[in-house]
Formats: structure tokens, C-alpha cells, sequence
């Protein structure tokens, strides 16, 4: 009796590993573009807008452009014309930091790719309207 209760936690839990998540760091230097990056503050908060591209992206990503308008107020990831990215505005002393999420399926693979960008606001206004959004980490759930 005692060797069968030792072995059904046992098997449960071996059984149900092949559903937990692969995260991993991105070791190569994946990325995406953002062009056109303009913003627009108030006392309230800042309101974003640019276009984001992929440039070097792994093999198994959908090479999709795509839109993305946002703010730093909200506080959570808002949906880009393309939903399957998401980007979210973290507020900082004369900076704030970009993350950028993508989310997709590889038949019954899910991924998601994370990836951010600091923005320096060296005159009141952003350093620069284009850069490179580095893919910091890749998690796939079968």
C-alpha cells in the first residue's frame, strides 16, 4: 500500500512534465526594428506610436510588420494592429523601458518572445526614433 501511494504522485508528476514551459535566453542576437517612434506627453503620462519589424528573428518566428500605439499609463501590455504582438511602456527617471511581446503557435507549440528597449530622453524628447528591440527570451509550451 505504502509503494502504491509513493508512485501515483510520482507518476503524475512525470506524466504532466511533457506540458511545462522551455524558457530560454536568446543566445543569438534576434531582434525586431522600430521606425517612425514618436511620442506625445502630458503631465498624466506619455502616449507612444511606431512601427515595429522583424529584422533578425528565429527561424521558426512569422516575419509579420506590424503598428503598435500605446501609453505608460495603463500599466499592462495593449495589443498592436497585429495582436499577436503586444507592447507595454515602463515610466522611469528620464528614460523609459519598451517590452515588446509576441505570441504565436507552431502547430501545438505556443511561443512567446519577449524582448525591451530603454528609450533616454536626453533633451525632454526621445534619443532617437529608430533602434533595435533585442529578443531577450523565448518561452514555447507543447
Amino acid at each position: 500500500m505504502k509503494t502504491s501511494s509513493i508512485l501515483l504522485p510520482l507518476g503524475a508528476l512525470f506524466s504532466t512534465s511533457a506540458a511545462l514551459a522551455i524558457k530560454s535566453r536568446a543566445t543569438d542576437p534576434y531582434y525586431w526594428s522600430v521606425t517612425n517612434y514618436t511620442e506625445g506627453c502630458s503631465p498624466a503620462g506619455c502616449a507612444y506610436k511606431f512601427s515595429l519589424s522583424p529584422t533578425s528573428t528565429p527561424e521558426f518566428e512569422p516575419k509579420v510588420a506590424t503598428t503598435c500605439v500605446g501609453n505608460d499609463i495603463n500599466g499592462y501590455y495593449e495589443a498592436c494592429s497585429d495582436p499577436a504582438f503586444s507592447t507595454y511602456a515602463v515610466p522611469g527617471a528620464q528614460n523609459q523601458t519598451l517590452l515588446v511581446k509576441h505570441e504565436f503557435y507552431q502547430g501545438e507549440a505556443r511561443y512567446t518572445i519577449i524582448g525591451n528597449h530603454t528609450i533616454t530622453y536626453p533633451n525632454g524628447k526621445p534619443d532617437s526614433t529608430e533602434f533595435a528591440v533585442p529578443q531577450s527570451t523565448i518561452y514555447a509550451v507543447a
